[in-house]
């Protein structure tokens, strides 16, 4: 018998089992031990407090009053062409951009490179409270350059896809779709000499909105 059939051996008469034995079910675990959040401790008021500390933006507001909030965030900040992916058209974020005098421009082009968009604007799947984190799906007609190209990104959060954490994420999401990206803050490196810089390997700023009554 070798070395390890022996210590194997030796283990399951130590703890009287079989080879053939089916494996234990694992003990049940008290979610107040794993889970610092809870979907009862004011969620929404968690995720963007969150989304503040990891150096983003947070803003929110009544459905009808984003447009021309997100409208005013791209004009103060010189901003006049854009790129839209996945928003719903009746949300109105395009018809508000054009009235502040943004133009929007089709994410098809900024994936091809063929127009440069200094910000991007996209719809989230799920928002992470216990860490300001969003989740993006992408797809072959909503590209991941998005949120990735433009040096900001303003990405738009129904209040409902707000959940506690990451466990509870994954239980909301379903199918995984052909990309699906993470985000937590604006881009960061610190690879040269530990030195912290923002706006490397994507945007600068990070506009996270909650939709509210959506």
């Amino acid at each position: 018998m070798s070395d390890r059939a022996t210590f194997l051996k030796r283990v399951r008469e130590a703890i009287g089992r079989q080879p053939d034995d089916p494996l234990p079910s694992p003990p049940p675990i008290d979610p107040k031990l794993v889970r610092r959040v809870s979907n009862e401790e004011g969620t929404v008021e968690r995720f963007l407090g969150a989304v503040e500390a990891v150096g983003g933006k947070a803003v929110r507001a009544p459905a009808e009053v984003l447009p021309p909030t997100i409208a005013a965030e791209l004009v103060s900040r010189g901003i006049s062409l854009a790129t839209i992916d996945r928003v719903p058209m009746e949300w109105g974020i395009g018809e508000a951009c054009a009235r502040a005098g943004v133009e929007v421009v089709s994410p098809r082009l900024v994936a091809g490179h063929e127009i440069e968009v200094r910000a991007g604007i996209t719809t989230v799947t799920v928002g992470i409270a216990e860490t300001g984190t969003i989740v993006i799906d992408t797809a072959p007609d909503a590209p991941r350059s998005t949120s990735l190209l433009p040096e900001v990104h303003i990405a738009i959060v129904p209040e409902s896809r707000i959940v506690a954490d990451t466990i509870d994420a994954l239980e909301l999401q379903g199918a995984l779709p052909s990309s699906r990206v993470w985000i937590t803050g604006p881009s960061k490196t610190a690879d040269i000499e530990g030195i912290l810089v923002t706006g490397v390997h994507g945007p600068r700023e990070w506009i996270v909105a909650v939709a509210e009554g959506v």
